[in-house]
């Protein structure tokens, strides 16, 4: 995910004697206290995302598994395709692409879902490629088939994502695909998630974004899911497949 935060615990300094009593019953009640640590709610508490916690556990996959439209995409992958997954989070997708056999690149800005990753590629004999930086900080050095960037852009400044679509674009190679999940304006931000979600897209906006490109999948969408933590959230989401059909750039060539 595009957002550094700085590491919290829950300890008795910082809550009162009250919040204590109060946090212990919490605890106590969440169907994930013993393996996350975490409340059900007191989230003005919490000073990184959900997520940062699931990354540290090694079998718990934060986003559940791939999307339907990721596994059909990999039936359209040439062999030997070259994949990026930018911010890559835990590896939900990262991961089933090498398990098929294609190159991965990955990188992801927090370092638990990182070192997640890379154990989790060694465990299963994966050969994949992933490091720790930001959108701003990545620097393309090939060609792509595919960029996966879902549920990313909508945690960073909107110029610099921006600037990452338009290299994106530049990168993926002719017959190439985006794919793209991004949070929209039309339902509010969950409040954990206000300080953080700072560049949310209106709908279609990131499809028209390619509009030099074919769209072979759109869907404008709201879902809900649940965290550990006893956290809910309801969101509206953009879901894009493009398809590069023409050079876009003079700096495009296959390789």
């Amino acid at each position: 995910m595009e957002k550094c935060f700085a590491h919290s615990t829950y300890t008795a300094a910082t809550i009162t004697r009250a919040f204590r009593t109060e946090l212990y019953i919490l605890r106590e009640k969440s169907p994930f206290n013993k393996r996350f640590h975490l409340p059900l709610r007191l989230k003005e508490y919490m000073k990184e995302p959900f997520w940062e916690e699931t990354y540290k556990v090694m079998d718990y996959k934060t986003l559940g598994r791939p999307s339907p439209e990721i596994i059909q995409l990999t039936k359209t992958m040439p062999e030997n395709a070259n994949i990026l997954d930018a911010g890559c989070g835990d590896g939900r997708n990262s991961l089933y692409f090498a398990s098929n056999g294609f190159h991965v690149d990955a990188f992801d800005i927090s370092s638990n879902a990182i070192n997640k990753i890379r154990k989790l590629a060694e465990i299963n004999n994966l050969a994949l490629s992933c490091k720790e930086c930001s959108l701003q900080e990545f620097h393309f050095e090939k060609y792509y088939d595919l960029i996966i960037s879902s549920g990313v852009y909508h945690f960073i400044d909107k110029n610099i994502a921006m600037e990452f679509i338009d290299k994106s674009k530049k990168h993926t190679k002719l017959n190439g695909y985006n794919f793209i999940v991004v949070f929209i304006d039309t339902l509010p931000i969950p409040e954990d998630l206000k300080d953080i979600a700072i560049g949310l897209y209106a709908d279609h906006e990131i499809k028209d974004l390619y509009f030099d490109w074919e769209t072979k999948f759109f869907k404008s969408y709201e879902f809900e899911d649940d965290h550990p933590g006893g956290i809910h959230h309801k969101h509206a989401a953009n879901k894009y497949i493009g398809k590069k059909l023409t050079t876009a750039s003079p700096l495009q060539v296959n390789k």
